[in-house]
């Protein structure tokens, strides 16, 4: 491609097996595709309007596509911590977070039954997504949860960020973590290498604009919590006087 800028009106097709990253702005209205197995990176902010569909590997946006839609298909993914415009994850497809931690914007966001979310969870820090518009639920979303860093016990993770809300719940949508469908408030536990959490999942925080996990403390913290509250009241007891 060069290092050029580059006028897509018609059909630019990547179809590597290997890692390859663009630079070049690119603008028009026309189609990009994403095919192989490899991993794209876009970098630069660009103009382009047309429609971008993914087939298959991984496509990180860490610049812009924000005047583009995003069609994920069966085996492809869409992750990075850059700008795109409407999106849509069908079965089999996967909208993921990215290793530094920080959210694709996109805007509204359509995940369909069987379609995927990545997220990975350092610490007390995750990468949702953060989504300018509305967020629509279908069907059973696969949750996959990677802990690369011991949970804050107690802390909230956002998962989905919206400024238009979050529908499908009532009409019995799901998120679901090793074939268990998950409703609102129910406990789960998730063990990746290392460390294993429990959590909870809610889908109307924030008045109905974001979809959290909250990580459970371990009961020892608790134990540890009580004991100590009660060692303390032992020490406020004034001894009787005969």
């Amino acid at each position: 491609m060069g290092v050029g800028p580059v006028v897509n009106n018609g059909i630019l097709i990547f179809n590597r097996p290997d890692d390859f990253s663009v630079s070049n702005l690119i603008s028009g209205s026309g189609t990009i595709v994403k095919n192989g197995s490899g991993v794209l990176t876009v970098q630069s902010s660009n103009t382009f309007s047309g429609s971008l569909t993914v087939n298959g590997g991984n496509l990180v946006v860490n610049g812009s596509l924000s005047g583009s839609s995003a069609s994920v298909e069966n085996g492809g993914t869409l992750s990075g911590d850059g700008f795109i415009g409407p999106a849509v994850v069908h079965a089999g497809g996967t909208l993921a977070s990215d290793a530094n931690l920080l959210s694709i914007h996109s805007g509204p966001l359509v995940f369909e039954t069987d379609s995927k979310l990545k997220i990975e969870i350092k610490g007390a820090a995750t990468d949702g997504v953060a989504v300018v518009g509305n967020v629509t639920l279908s069907g059973t979303i696969v949750l996959n949860i990677e802990i690369t860093d011991t949970v804050a016990e107690g802390v909230t993770y956002t998962l989905l960020n919206s400024t238009g809300g979050i529908s499908g719940y009532a009409e019995g949508a799901r998120f679901s973590y090793s074939g268990n469908p998950l409703d609102e408030g129910e406990r789960f536990s998730v063990t990746s290498g290392l460390f294993s959490q429990e959590f909870t999942i809610g889908y109307g925080a924030d008045g109905g604009n974001d979809v959290v996990l909250t990580a459970v403390p371990e009961p020892r913290g608790a134990l540890l919590f009580l004991t100590a509250t009660a060692l303390a009241g032992l020490g406020r007891v004034r001894p009787r006087r005969l």
